[in-house]
Order: structure tokens, then C-alpha cells, then sequence
């Protein structure tokens, strides 16, 4: 979260306490940090201290930061070793996600030591499961054919003559010299930060190793389906999903917001479907200029009188009484509490500035009318959908006969 507070000496409590009674009556916390915080790092800056979490700060400090339930509001003052503190939140940053807590772990978690063991175990478990063998003997004839030229741009695969197998995974899958050297050509990078002084058996070495790793996990990748039933199911669920979710969207979904005719004709088809609900025309009335007596007394006019009359008596000299016209359907927020009849009156309401009165009135009902292509142009999208989408289905249950085996669908019901 983000705070900024007021530092006091420890003791000097009255002064704390005089100034919390300061900021409840609404003095500027800026301004009380810039003339009385002895937190010379902040106090020029309105007590602002950098974002922190837990562990960070005092705990006794942290605790009532944290017990602070609104942006803008600020603690009793709290003691701690560097003194008494008045502490006001700026803004408390949501708990992640569980989505944004993976992303952000696994980016810890790739670069833990333990991660780097537990992968070495995994591809040692693979090699021992796969039968992995290998033929040193075939690496030290392709290491002796090279030269320093390996450690640069011009090195080249095709140099090497020597395609005997250098090892194997589950006995059919055969890696030959040939496939180690255009691995070797690919990653030019690794082979250029070693620096020439390095003996080739060493590079060479750890270049082999790495090729080993990465093709037992891709081995292990192309085995998951066959070792494990249960995320083959899984893997032809996402699949089939994936397959499902395009042919949808292209028949249905796109089609519905791009086929600017089929949508017109199916609205007019429907269009008795749209319509507004019932609806009344409203006066939002503010009155200013004037005290309280006054504006109760406009009130109670406007009660039994209408707009006109309202304006001819109270605003001949200055406009004391503004209009604002509107209309809303039954159930608007904005009516709550005012009786759905015409005439009624909400109660007046002085604002926070007290200057201003506010009140609303009904002046009549509006009967439920059609709404235009534009006006319900979401919902009629959402039932062209749907109208789509079941066309389409009588089009594939005609083109493909499905049979049920209700018998064998009975026995899941157990």
C-alpha cells in the first residue's frame, strides 16, 4: 500500500493529539506534515513514503496502515521506536489475481536454484525410463575434427562427415552426429561466448549436454499422451474446444455482429421484442440564492404547481430555480424513494456546499414504445445469436445422423 504520515517525537503526545484533532476538523495534511513531521525525507512532500508490504516498516506502524480502511482517511496516532505517527492511506493495491500470482512466481520459481535440481532429476528419471544409451566414443571423433573455427560465424555442419548415432531414447528414437552438429550451427551464440582459451572438449561437452536435456524433454512431450490417459482426454478436450470455439465464431458470433442485413431483417422481425419499459418524464430542480426558509417554501409550491408558474413567481429577479428535464424507466436508481405516480415530490436535499437545494419531481408518464436497431442493438445481436446458432445446429443434425445408445447412457446414471 501507499501512505504518507506525520512524525512527532516520541515525547510529545499532546502535539500528536492536537494534531489528529487538527485533521478532523479538516486541516490540510500536507500542510501539517510540511510544518510539524520531524521525518525530514518526507515532510516536504506531504509525508509520501514509497509503496511497501509487509515486513517492510515497524510492525506496529504496518498494522495500523494496513487497519486502514479508506483512501484519504488516517489513524489515531501510533507509537513506534521513531515516535508518534499519524498515518494516511493513498491507495491499497488489490490482492493479485491467482492468474497474475502464477505469472509472477514462476518467474521466481525458474530462477531458484532448487528448480535447476528438480529439472536435472526429471530428465535423469526420463534417460533411465527412455533406455537412454549414448556413444561417447562417436562425440570424441567429432570433437577431435574440430578447430578454433568453431568458436565463430564461419563454422559449418557440413564439415562433418561422421553420421554414426550418438544416442537414443526408447530405442527407436536414434540422435546421429549430424543432428548434435546442426545443433551446434543453430546455437551460434552459446558456442561464441565461450572464449577461445577454453579447451573444444569442454564446450563441446557442455553443448552436448544441453542438447541431451532438451531432447529427453521433448521425448518425454511426445510420450505424455501414450504414458498418461488422462491427459491425452484432457489434451483432446482443449483440442476439440479450441476447434468448437472457431467454428462458432465464425458461424455464429462474427456472423452475427458483420451481417448488417441479417441483423436489420431479424430486428424487424422481432422488433416487437424491444421496447423501453414505462417510463416518466422528470424535473431535476436545484435552487440556489437562497436560505432555507425560502427554498422549503419553493418546495411546497412546486408540490401543487407546475414549471411556469414555479418560474414566473420566484424567478423574476435572478434564476433562482433551474430545470433540468430528463426521462427514466421504472426502477432507475435515480428514483429511489419517489413514489412512482405523477405529481410526486422527492424530499429536498441541501448539498454539502449548503448552497444549493436539490429535488426531483414527476411530471408525466411515458407509455412503452419500440426501441430502434441502435437503441437494443445488444440485445438483438445477443438473440440473432442464438436464432444463428440453432439454424446452424438443424443444419449439421440433418448433414450428420447421431445415435444415442440410451442403454449404455443409462449406465452412467448409477
Amino acid at each position: 500500500m501507499e501512505v504518507a504520515h506525520i512524525l512527532v517525537d516520541a515525547g510529545k503526545k499532546s502535539l500528536a493529539d492536537s494534531l489528529y484533532n487538527e485533521l478532523e476538523k479538516g486541516k490540510d495534511f500536507d500542510m501539517l506534515a510540511l510544518n510539524y513531521s520531524t521525518d525530514k525525507t518526507t515532510n516536504k512532500n506531504g509525508g509520501k513514503l514509497p509503496p511497501f508490504g509487509i515486513n517492510t516498516f515497524d510492525k506496529t506502524f504496518e498494522d495500523a496502515a494496513f487497519a486502514i480502511s479508506k483512501d484519504g482517511t488516517f489513524s489515531k496516532p501510533v507509537l513506534t521506536k521513531s515516535g508518534w505517527h499519524i498515518i494516511k492511506r493513498l491507495s491499497k493495491t488489490p490482492v493479485d489475481t491467482y492468474e497474475v500470482f502464477v505469472r509472477k512466481m514462476k518467474g521466481q520459481i525458474n530462477k531458484d536454484q532448487r528448480f535447476d535440481i528438480a529439472k536435472i532429476k526429471l530428465i535423469s528419471d526420463i534417460k533411465k525410463a527412455a533406455g537412454f544409451k549414448e556413444d561417447k566414443n562417436e562425440l570424441q571423433r567429432f570433437t577431435a575434427g574440430l578447430n578454433e573455427e568453431f568458436y565463430s560465424y564461419k563454422w559449418s555442419p557440413e564439415q562433418v562427415e561422421n553420421n554414426k548415432v550418438l544416442f537414443s531414447l526408447g530405442g527407436s528414437n536414434i540422435y546421429k552426429v549430424s543432428d548434435f552438429a546442426n545443433y551446434c550451427k543453430k546455437n551460434t551464440k552459446t558456442r561464441l561466448k565461450y572464449d577461445k582459451s577454453k579447451p573444444l572438449v569442454e564446450t563441446v561437452e557442455e553443448l552436448y549436454k544441453a542438447y541431451v536435456n532438451e531432447s529427453a524433454m521433448a521425448f518425454e512431450e511426445k510420450s505424455l499422451e501414450t504414458k498418461y490417459p488422462d491427459f491425452k482426454s484432457l489434451m483432446r478436450e482443449y483440442e476439440e474446444g479450441i476447434l468448437l470455439f472457431e467454428a462458432t465464431k465464425i458461424n455464429v458470433w462474427d456472423k452475427a455482429n458483420q451481417d448488417t442485413i441479417g441483423l436489420k431483417n431479424f430486428y424487424e422481425q422481432h422488433r416487437s421484442n424491444y421496447k423501453w419499459g414505462e417510463k416518466v418524464a422528470i424535473s431535476d430542480i436545484t435552487i440556489t440564492g437562497v436560505d432555507m426558509k425560502l427554498a422549503e417554501k419553493i418546495h411546497s409550491f412546486i408540490m401543487k404547481n407546475d414549471k411556469v408558474k414555479a418560474e414566473k413567481k420566484f424567478n423574476k429577479k435572478s434564476k433562482v430555480i433551474q430545470f433540468n428535464d430528463g426521462e427514466y424507466e421504472k426502477g432507475a436508481k435515480d428514483l429511489a424513494g419517489l413514489d412512482w405516480k405523477v405529481g410526486a415530490v422527492s424530499p429536498l436535499v441541501q448539498d454539502a456546499t449548503k448552497t444549493a437545494y436539490t429535488f426531483k419531481k414527476i411530471n408525466k408518464f411515458i407509455p412503452p414504445k419500440e426501441k430502434t436497431l441502435s437503441e437494443a442493438r445488444g440485445y438483438v445481436v445477443a438473440d440473432y445469436q442464438d436464432f444463428l446458432e440453432k439454424e446452424w445446429l438443424n443444419t449439421l443434425s440433418k448433414e450428420f445422423n447421431v445415435v444415442i445408445y440410451k442403454d449404455v447412457l443409462n449406465t452412467l446414471k448409477k
